[in-house]
């Protein structure tokens, strides 16, 4: 019990030594190391798994509304593709992978300069059913849902850019 309490206890302090501080720590001493998102705006990404990935990340990088004075323009290219995982004897398939990538690039409005460059990649799995409208509800949502993870997966990359 004591070893376990004194292993705790180094790691802790090993943590508070080594300069570690939380990424999105309110009043951090370094904010503006940072790049301060809610000053980026997003343009318009063509395609409804577009406007789905957009949405989500203006309600990921700007939750209080668009910036007033943008500093910076995140530019995304989307492209969607699909594989077929299982199918039938009879050679219909009955399940799909949804796989969509972003390529993504952050430019400072002020220089016209490329501040970063990324890309971001998601795979949504759905089943096909046998009613048509069925399938279409499944595959909508599997682009809801792949739109999420990728403006996750982009917040978090941009997250850690210093200025």
């Amino acid at each position: 019990m004591l070893f376990k309490f004194l292993a705790i206890v180094s790691v802790l302090a090993l943590l508070a030594n080594c300069g570690f501080s939380p990424l999105h720590k309110q009043n951090n001493a370094n904010h503006h190391s940072v790049l301060n998102l809610q000053k980026v705006v997003i343009a318009p990404i063509p395609e409804r798994i577009g406007q789905l990935l957009r949405i989500e990340l203006f309600n990921q990088l700007t939750p209080y509304g668009a910036p007033d004075a943008p500093s910076y323009s995140l530019n995304i290219s989307i492209s969607e593709t699909s594989r077929n995982l299982g199918v039938r004897k009879d050679t219909t398939e009955t399940r799909t992978d949804l796989i969509v990538k972003a390529s993504f690039k952050l430019i400072e409005l002020s220089t016209k300069k490329v501040v970063f460059v990324g890309s971001a990649r998601s795979v949504i799995s759905y089943n096909i059913l046998d009613a048509d409208f069925a399938t279409m509800s499944v595959m909508t949502d599997a682009k809801k849902r792949a739109a999420k993870d990728l403006a996750t997966e982009i917040r978090s990359r941009l997250s850690v850019i210093r200025n």
